[in-house]
């Protein structure tokens, strides 16, 4: 059976903690920060280093001393 996105969101809304959506300029431009760190990948790859940069992450329970881990899932993309 073949869901929706209003179907995921309905889900999501039911069973997570928290979640965000981002359009792929949010991505992006998120994504530039990581060359300069030896970094590279995909919009696809990057979004969840998007989504950690743009939350607010004292409302989302993070502070200066919490660790988190965010994997790059995709190389570069050749434009």
């Amino acid at each position: 059976m073949q869901g929706t996105l209003a179907d995921a969101l309905k889900t999501l809304a039911r069973n997570a903690d928290a979640f965000l959506t981002l359009d792929d300029a949010e991505v992006e431009t998120a994504i530039e920060a990581l060359p300069p760190h030896g970094l590279a990948t995909s919009p696809s790859g990057g979004a969840g280093f998007a989504g950690l940069a743009l939350i607010d992450r004292k409302a989302a329970g993070l502070s200066a001393t919490s660790r988190v881990v965010i994997y790059l899932s995709e190389g570069a993309v050749d434009a």
